[in-house]
């Protein structure tokens, strides 16, 4: 297949699966605040995200393989392949050791550093330990996965990942049924990984049996050089996790861990949105590393330009969806009393556009050569961010820990992703402000001052569940056909093009028009 076939696969995968996410999330919440109660899932919400950093001690190259394997295979190199896929299981192995040393020594310190008392951290401790030791025992396998999506298996990592949703939503409701408590939230979390794992290594013997037959023994200079050459992936993600999955923790640590699953709620629909705005554009990253591979600057010009506008027209759409539905969805889905606020939802969704735009920028630019930099670039973004909630929070409560992603980005990534991508001459600081965020920019204020005001007429509707639901429908649709001009020479496909083409979603280009030439300059 192409590569835009691929991306275009891969994508429809990524939106099944969350779908299935979505729809079992739904049903899956309220089940688990019924069987579990506000509190003890709260706890096991923000000690869930301290999981997250624990498992990211692969020094980055868990997030980097997938890269180097597609450009090792745009140049047909299995030789490669296979002393890539050697450093990285020594790296792995180490770091599951490291994992669970990590572990064991922040034991005693997590509960006093969350404020939490003895009874609280020995709600969760046993689960914890469930879900570190499955962790610790399949780190290395996760290579073979990663491999996979290096190779652009759309179609299997597809269909593996639906499958592990659906096999944890399965054990979910099966071990809370049978009284297990969190611990059948933790066996969810811990045995679908694993088992995905193995599969991927069986896949990969069948698709490239060449590649897991006569690894050469990785020597210490090449293990630190991989190691090196991804720990801008790794600080950059450690970046990331700051902005994405510290917001529990910075609520619990203000004395209000009641609050955590009140944000969680209020913030699921906008989240779960957002996530399937960068599905289509990070779909394409793989094989924007295989194009550099094969140094074709022009070609690399055309697909980021392509990426950024689907980044910012479907981060929009998303953005109107959440603020016209989300109170309607959360009042529907797990009542009133979980609905943090129209002021809360507001800032959930103007963080998020902020990142999806600074993600576009800043993910390109490492797939192109620059993971260093971005990583710390992303870093100091997390560290702002953390820091940004703190004081906020204090002032505005869960809004402003909300917010601080928009005043950390504007510090950090949006101008380092716009400067890193103009240094590696892709795009110009010009177009990206005159051609790509302005056009998008003036029609999304002004169809938010539009539902702005139209909200306010909900007090005087007879029934305010209909006038969101319609005020949202009717939002996105004039959304989507004002941003025809930006979906213009996308390589959806004949069939796709056709279709969105008759429902005026897009206009074909004239020939020799603007377009993607002007890029640069």
């Amino acid at each position: 297949m192409s590569r835009t076939r691929n991306a275009l696969v891969a994508a429809a995968f990524a939106y099944v699966n969350f779908g299935v996410a979505l729809v079992s999330g739904i049903v899956l919440v309220p089940l688990i605040l019924r069987s579990l109660g506000t509190r003890p899932y709260s706890l096991w919400l923000t000690t869930g995200e301290l999981l997250v950093y624990a498992g990211m001690l692969d020094f980055g190259v868990l997030t980097m393989l997938p890269w180097m394997v597609a450009q090792a295979d745009g140049r047909d190199d299995v030789a490669e392949i296979r002393c890539i896929l050697s450093r990285a299981l020594a790296i792995t192995v180490g770091a599951g050791m490291l994992l669970a040393a990590v572990v064991l020594a922040a034991w005693t310190i997590v509960p006093s550093a969350l404020a939490l008392g003895k009874a609280d951290f020995e709600v969760v401790a046993g689960p914890l330990l469930v879900v570190v030791a499955a962790m610790v025992a399949t780190y290395p396998a996760k290579i073979f996965h990663a491999a996979l999506v290096g190779l652009q298996d759309v179609r299997f990592t597809g269909c593996l990942a639906v499958c592990q949703t659906a096999l944890s939503v399965g054990l979910t409701v099966w071990l809370l049924a049978a009284g297990y408590g969190l611990y059948a939230i933790a066996a969810a979390a811990a045995l679908p990984p694993a088992a995905a794992a193995v599969a991927s290594l069986f896949r990969l013997r069948v698709i490239k049996p060449a590649a897991v037959r006569g690894w050469p023994a990785p020597d210490i200079a090449s293990i630190r050089a991989m190691v090196v050459d991804g720990a801008g992936a790794w600080i950059g993600g450690v970046g990331w996790t700051m902005v994405a999955a510290t917001s529990g923790i910075v609520i619990t640590s203000l004395g209000h861990p009641e609050t955590v699953v009140v944000y969680a709620c209020t913030a699921k629909l906008s989240q779960l949105l957002f996530h399937l705005s960068r599905v289509l554009p990070d779909s394409a990253l793989v094989g924007l590393a295989q194009i550099d591979g094969g140094a074709r600057t022009d070609r690399l010009r055309l697909v980021v330009a392509r990426m950024l506008r689907v980044h910012l027209v479907l981060s929009g759409a998303a953005a109107i969806a959440a603020l016209c539905f989300n109170p309607l969805f959360v009042r529907l889905w797990v009542g009133s009393a979980y609905f943090g606020g129209s002021a809360l939802n507001v800032a959930l969704v103007g963080a998020l556009v902020s990142i999806s735009l600074a993600h576009g920028l800043v993910s390109c630019a490492a797939v192109l050569g620059y993971r260093r930099q971005v990583g710390l670039v992303t870093l100091a973004y997390g560290i702002l961010t953390v820091t940004f909630a703190v004081v906020l929070g204090r002032v505005f409560g869960v809004a402003g820990v909300a917010i601080a992603p928009i005043f950390s980005g504007a510090m950090t990534t949006l101008p380092a992703g716009a400067l890193l991508l103009r240094r590696l001459s892709i795009l110009s600081l010009r177009w990206l402000m005159r051609d790509l965020w302005w056009p998008w920019a003036w029609r999304f204020a002004a169809l938010l001052i539009v539902i702005g005001v139209a909200g306010t007429a909900s007090d005087w509707t007879t029934s305010e569940y209909v006038f969101r639901a319609l005020l949202g429908l009717v939002a996105v649709t004039v959304y989507m056909l004002s941003m025809r001009s930006l979906w213009r020479d996308l390589p959806l496909g004949s069939k796709l093009s056709d279709v969105l083409s008759r429902l005026k979603l897009t206009r074909s280009a004239m020939p020799g028009s603007v377009g993607e030439a002007k890029t640069w300059g």
